[in-house]
């Protein structure tokens, strides 16, 4: 038998198998990559590819080979080798002593065989082709059903309310504002220069409910989340789309240490670049290699340290956690609910699946703010360039999320839609603590610590205190008081009245008022907007 009658054979056998059999290249198995089989009938004999074959080295077929009798009557029935096909020295003494084995003529076993490597061969070919090809992430279908429940919702005139109480349901406890926010900072992802979020919060805070439950409503195709990632991973991507307009959460940024100078320049560039050297395996020299990782992509992580990743802090919208008793009595009330069975999980799916659907019907299209030149940072904003930034890429997330509400008007430049002035509203009401975060001089722990130190003081009516009654009170540890109170005092909003070794050491609010000063430097957008809306009523 010819080779070319085997190959026929091969492809016969495949047109024979059972309806809805699929994975089959000249006549070869390749269901498993790491297992391919090829049988033939004819001659009765089943060939085993152990491992499957190597797709880079095109000089050699070297190859872990079982052939056996099919149907096989005795275990002695089978032959196992690793030999390169591409020896002819070694698949001949291959052929010669299977033959012996299998008691079978070695003329039996030629004739199939360099078949058998003729079908490996432009199997190896085809697959390398593929992986030359541009991949792209798998585009999601919508039936007509789900499709006409995502529109419903992005028409709905309270869309950004009905988003916040969807996300509540899919598991997220308070934190509306944080919520809402982060999942219009991850609609950005869409955008060419998109946003990014760090969450502070310290440990147990509740930093990973907030983030998992936002990510869980973002389509599974358009995100990517890690607990840790390495410089490298960001260099080699497995298609040259891979980054490209997705979210990439980090679960905690402690993990990521070594890529954080590579995701700064990911967040202000949208693309990064290295050089390296690599041997070249033909002529065994070093030669100059080219990576390069393309965005947008849309970078959010969370960390329970404020200060050591200020540079990526100025690149994102800072979103602090909801760290009071109350809270936290919340979260542990629902996990006592989905303990015991009382939380339909079904129905956060749905909810899940809805919001999912409705960010796969927005289409990119460009989008104007024609207010955006009358509006204006507060000046008590720290880094006012970059910040000015993230405040009108929020804006127009919300102008993006409201397409299906909006007249789409056209002129030269092409197609586009208009910011409206509520759109506007609700970014100030979204950006407002994000703004105090960056336009304070403490960090978010700090803050938090000064202003109960402040109620405190009220509620006991003192005007000093000792730090050893603030650990009792506060329930926190000497050193983290400690901490929190040389800050306060280098920043001169506190002094030391009294050192005494059996009362500990007393200190005096000096700054009550600074926190309210911040909060009404902040206030210059609602005033703006007031503005805005005097003067033009019906935008």
């Amino acid at each position: 038998m010819n080779q070319q009658q085997f190959i026929k054979n091969g492809l016969e056998g495949f047109k024979n198998a059972p309806k809805g059999t699929t994975g089959y290249i000249h006549g070869i198995d390749i269901r498993n990559p790491e297992h391919l089989i090829c049988e033939n009938p004819i001659e009765q004999l089943r060939y085993e590819l152990m491992g499957g074959v190597n797709m880079k080295q095109l000089d050699r077929l070297r190859v872990t080979l079982k052939v056996t009798r099919h149907p096989q009557l005795s275990p002695v029935h089978a032959y196992r080798n690793t030999v390169d096909l591409y020896s002819d020295t070694q698949v001949k003494r291959y052929i010669r002593e299977a033959a012996e084995k299998l008691e079978l003529g070695t003329t039996d076993l030629t004739n199939t065989i360099y078949s058998l490597i003729d079908g490996v061969e432009k199997y190896r070919m085809e697959r390398r082709k593929e992986q030359l090809l541009p991949q792209r992430a798998p585009r999601v279908e919508l039936s007509p059903q789900a499709k006409s429940q995502a529109k419903k919702l992005l028409k709905s005139k309270a869309l950004l309310s009905e988003i916040s109480n969807l996300l509540k349901q899919a598991g997220l406890i308070n934190e509306a504002d944080n919520g809402l926010l982060l999942f219009l900072i991850f609609l950005t992802r869409k955008f060419d220069s998109p946003l990014h979020a760090l969450i502070h919060g310290s440990s147990g805070s509740g930093k990973t409910n907030l983030l998992k439950t936002v990510i869980n409503c973002v389509p599974d195709e358009q995100c990517h989340v890690t607990t840790a990632l390495t410089e490298n991973v960001l260099f080699y991507p497995p298609y040259k789309e891979f980054w490209s307009h997705k979210v990439l959460m980090l679960e905690d940024l402690d993990g990521s240490m070594n890529a954080l100078y590579s995701l700064r320049e990911f967040m202000s560039n949208g693309h990064i670049v290295k050089y390296t050297t690599e041997m070249d395996q033909t002529s065994g020299e070093h030669k100059q290699k080219k990576l390069e990782a393309k965005g947008p992509v849309c970078i959010v992580g969370a960390t329970t340290k404020d200060k050591l990743y200020e540079d990526n802090s100025n690149r994102s919208y800072l979103i602090h956690v909801d760290e009071i008793y109350k809270h936290q009595q919340d979260v542990m009330a629902y996990q006592n609910e989905i303990a015991a069975g009382m939380i339909d999980k079904l129905k956060i799916e749905e909810v899940q699946l809805l919001l999912k659907n409705a960010q796969r019907l927005l289409e990119p299209i460009e989008i104007r703010n024609p207010f955006q030149p009358e509006l204006m940072l507060p000046p008590v904003v720290f880094k006012p360039l970059r910040t000015n930034q993230h405040y009108i890429a929020l804006i127009k997330s919300i102008t993006f999320l409201h397409q299906f509400q909006l007249e789409i008007q056209e002129d030269k430049r092409g197609r586009y839609i208009e910011t409206k002035l509520d759109h506007i509203e609700w970014a100030n009401k979204l950006c407002r603590e994000s703004l105090l975060r960056k336009s304070d001089q403490l960090t978010g722990a700090q803050r938090l610590f000064f202003e109960r130190l402040k109620s405190y003081l009220n509620k006991e009516e003192q005007t000093t205190f000792y730090s050893k009654d603030i650990c009792k009170s506060f329930r926190l540890y000497r050193q983290q008081v400690k901490r929190h109170l040389n800050a306060l005092e280098s920043l001169s909003l506190i002094t030391l009245v009294s050192s005494n070794p059996k009362m500990s050491f007393e200190y005096k609010i000096e700054s009550w008022d600074d926190y309210t000063n911040i909060q009404s430097g902040v206030d210059v957008l609602d005033e703006k907007l007031q503005e805005l809306r005097e003067k033009y009523p019906t935008a």
